[in-house]
């Protein structure tokens, strides 16, 4: 069987809420490419304020602005439990969630994130103010920057479980704070 695909170009999200997860959009399985797509003031009772891709779910997004999501549990900007997420040239900023990765919460049994040209701002969790990644999540950060966010537990920006991997290469984190 094959996926369902979609496609989004220059759109804006907004304004949108969910009784469970994505409160912006929530891709099921399906391969999504967002290009200069905004995703704005969205929120989930769940994961996923702005964005939530579950099991087989592939997305890739070029040039996006994801600003003053929430989610009341994990990922205010983007829950990802995906195989593949791809973020090039996105701003994910002044998103919180009420427990872990204010800006993305990954947790893959399989797959990677690429997060390239990607910038994470003043995001807000108890864990991974930028980023939470547990499992098996394996995210590659390339000339992004993780710049003033806030965990009130531990990991400012960035929060790795033991069996996760984060690979960090020419990327700029400061004022972070946890």
């Amino acid at each position: 069987e094959e996926a369902a695909s979609l496609t989004i170009t220059r759109t804006t999200v907004s304004g949108n809420t969910a009784s469970q997860d994505g409160g912006g959009i929530y891709n099921d399985e399906g391969v999504v490419a967002l290009t200069t797509v905004s995703i704005l003031t969205n929120t989930a009772a769940g994961d996923g304020g702005g964005l939530y891709n579950a099991s087989a779910g592939q997305i890739t997004i070029t040039n996006g602005m994801f600003d003053d999501n929430s989610a009341d549990r994990d990922g205010g900007a983007i829950a990802n439990f995906g195989i593949s997420l791809s973020l090039d040239g996105t701003i994910i900023r002044d998103s919180i969630a009420v427990r872990n990765g204010g800006g993305l919460f990954n947790d893959q049994e399989e797959g990677t994130v690429s997060l390239l040209n990607t910038s994470f701002l003043n995001n807000e969790a108890v864990s991974g103010g930028a980023i939470y990644n547990q499992e098996l999540g394996d995210i590659t950060l390339d000339l992004s920057g993780l710049l003033n966010n806030t965990a009130s537990a531990n990991g400012g920006a960035i929060f790795n479980t033991a069996d996760a991997t984060v690979t960090v290469q020419r990327t700029t984190v400061d004022g972070n704070s946890a």
